[in-house]
C-alpha cells in the first residue's frame, strides 16, 4: 500500500527543509527575534528582514518549513503585502516555546 496524501506532504516538507538547512535554521532565529521584540510574527516579516538578503530556496515550499518546529502557535492571519504573493492570506505566529 502506498503512501497517504499527509505521509506523501510531510515526506515533500522534509526533503525540502533538509535541502534548506541554512535558510530554515537563519529563517526560524529570525522569526523567533521578531516575535520576541513584537509579540507575533508572519512569513512577510521574516522574508523582508535584511538577514534573509541573498538567500535563495530550492523550493517557495520552504516557507512554510519555518513553522514546523514545536513552539509556534497560529494566532491570526492577514494578507500578504509581497507582491509576489498575490494578497494570498498568510498565517501570524507567536512563539511559545523555550
Amino acid at each position: 500500500m502506498g503512501m497517504t496524501g499527509i505521509e506523501q506532504k510531510q515526506l515533500g516538507l522534509y526533503r525540502v527543509e533538509s535541502s534548506n538547512k541554512a535558510l530554515v535554521g537563519l529563517a526560524r532565529a529570525v522569526a523567533r527575534e521578531i516575535c520576541g521584540r513584537v509579540g507575533q510574527v508572519s512569513i512577510d516579516d521574516v522574508r523582508s528582514d535584511t538577514r534573509m538578503a541573498g538567500f535563495e530556496p530550492t523550493s517557495q515550499n520552504v516557507w512554510g518549513t519555518i513553522w514546523n518546529e514545536e513552539g509556534w502557535k497560529c494566532i491570526d492571519r492577514k494578507f500578504s503585502t509581497r507582491k509576489s504573493n498575490h494578497h494570498r492570506e498568510i498565517k501570524v505566529w507567536r512563539y511559545e516555546g523555550d
